[in-house]
């Protein structure tokens, strides 16, 4: 599933932002053979040389992405990375290239449920800020919009977009609440299950990434056999095999996929008014049913069989967990003062800027870094990704500065302005400047204002501390641009 998610991500759009630092060609091919890749693994998925060189090409490619990934897509980093150590250690441990895959998929696969876990304990505390109650800003406001936007028979009255707000923390609360306990875990996953495949139609690539990961909770092995099966020489890739679907569900998955594609490709084609979504819409919502359907019909009544008393967040390989720490700690970044995205806080209105918040809990007084509250003013640049920042814009893909408004919403009485003035931290404009000194750009004019003093270069590229932002931190550190007058916009 990790496969198809990679063959589903990684949209054009994504590659945009190389466009703009100067690495399109690189991040292209990258993207391009880690398809490849994925699609060789689905031709044999049990193949452990195929899954782990799908992997390490999925390291590859976001590590060359990045900054400029989405959230879901540096969870899908760490997770990569965690089923690479475990292998490793596994590797150094039996000096053996020979790994037994139900080992690997033991040791890995707790990390990752933990990993799971930590994610949507981010995407909920993100959202106690008084943005996101506020129904006329909210996210939640903001996302029912959208799909109104493709689905136009979408109600939109005023009681649905305040109970939303609170629907939306109390699912997103449940779903990791019960996935922790045995008795409730399938609740826990139908319940996500179908909570992502309406994100699906907003934004299909987390909900494949999600889909793969929370596929780790239907069983606690690797494979699951029906009958008590016997091999003189140990488990082996084709004799433990996961559950076969009986021939009638198997026919009417098949069959409602079909259908389902068949139907959304009409509409598509027809261009109804009811309904307008993309192709990579349809087919991620087609796949998410079909996932919903095996779910279902498959794992629901072979859960008890599938499943034993085993914790299934226990593992022997302590090393590991240093990557749901690592992932905690990305998560409380913004609250750091230390960036304000990538951090999980997507569609949560949070805002930790200019030394202040609007969380309803944590307070600023933690923060330990000052990015968030170094800001600058640009005036002018001869540069078009920096001059940008100088004008009246929505979004900018550079910094991942979103903010999702919908036709639908401009279109409601919580219409709002289309374009702010944003200020950008100064460590991203240090960080735009040493890319164009790397990239041979010469004549780098900026005009910016910093703590109420006006800076003017001409060669900004020469200036000792301006062209010098140390790579790692460019690498991992994105920070979006702050609109100046208004905080706790959604921005994703």
């Amino acid at each position: 599933m990790l496969a198809i998610a990679a063959i589903i991500d990684y949209p054009s759009d994504w590659l945009m932002f190389r466009k703009i630092t100067g690495n399109a060609e690189s991040g292209l091919s990258a993207t391009y053979v880690l398809k490849i890749c994925a699609l060789w693994l689905l031709f044999k998925p049990t193949s452990m040389f195929r899954f782990s060189l799908f992997l390490c090409v999925t390291i590859a490619t976001l590590f060359i992405l990045l900054p400029c990934v989405a959230n879901h897509l540096v969870f899908a980093f760490v997770v990569a990375c965690s089923i690479i150590a475990a292998w490793a250690g596994l590797l150094i441990r039996d000096k053996t290239l020979n790994i037994n895959p139900s080992t690997l998929y033991n040791t890995f696969s707790p990390i990752i449920r933990v990993e799971v876990l930590l994610l949507y304990f981010w995407a909920v505390i993100h959202k106690f800020n008084s943005g996101f109650f506020n129904s006329s800003i909210s996210c939640s406001t903001i996302h029912i919009f959208k799909l109104k936007d493709q689905i136009h028979f979408l109600p939109t009255f005023e009681a649905l977009i305040t109970v939303n707000i609170y629907l939306t923390i109390f699912i997103e609360i449940l779903i990791p609440l019960f996935l922790i306990f045995r008795q409730t875990r399938m609740i826990g996953l139908l319940l996500g299950l179908l909570f992502h495949l309406v994100v699906s139609f907003s934004y299909p690539g987390f909900t494949a990434m999600i889909y793969a990961t929370l596929s780790l909770f239907w069983t606690n092995h690797l494979y699951y056999t029906p009958r008590n099966q016997t091999n003189k020489h140990g488990p082996s890739m084709s004799d433990t095999r996961p559950p076969l679907p009986n021939t009638i569900y198997y026919s009417l998955q098949i069959c409602a996929l079909f259908a389902i594609l068949a139907l959304l490709s009409y509409m598509y084609s027809r261009q109804w008014n009811y309904l307008r979504i993309s192709i990579n819409q349809m087919l991620v919502a087609a796949y998410a049913l079909v996932i919903i359907l095996y779910f279902i019909g498959i794992i629901l009544p072979r859960w008890r069989t599938m499943n034993s008393a085993v914790p299934i967040f226990r593992t022997s390989s302590h090393y590991l967990w240093v990557f749901p720490a690592i992932l905690f700690l990305n998560g409380l970044t913004p609250y750091l003062g230390i960036k304000n995205t990538q951090a999980f806080a997507m569609f949560s209105n949070l805002s930790t800027e200019r030394g202040k918040t609007n969380h309803l809990f944590i307070p600023p007084s933690i923060q330990l870094s000052n990015n968030l509250s170094d800001l600058v003013q640009i005036n002018e640049s001869s540069d078009s990704v920096i001059n940008a920042f100088g004008k009246t814009i929505r979004e900018h893909p550079w910094t991942s500065t979103y903010i999702p408004l919908s036709s639908s919403y401009f279109g409601s009485k919580y219409g709002v302005q289309s374009g702010w003035r944003f200020d950008l931290p100064y460590f991203m404009l240090r960080s735009r400047i040493t890319e164009l000194r790397k990239n041979g750009v010469k004549g780098v004019y900026v005009n910016y204002i910093r703590d109420g003093k006006t800076f003017v270069t001409s060669n900004a590229e020469k200036d000792p501390h301006l062209s010098t932002a140390p790579y790692l931190a460019r690498k991992f550190l994105l920070m979006r641009a702050v609109p100046r007058e208004v905080t706790g916009l959604c921005m994703w």
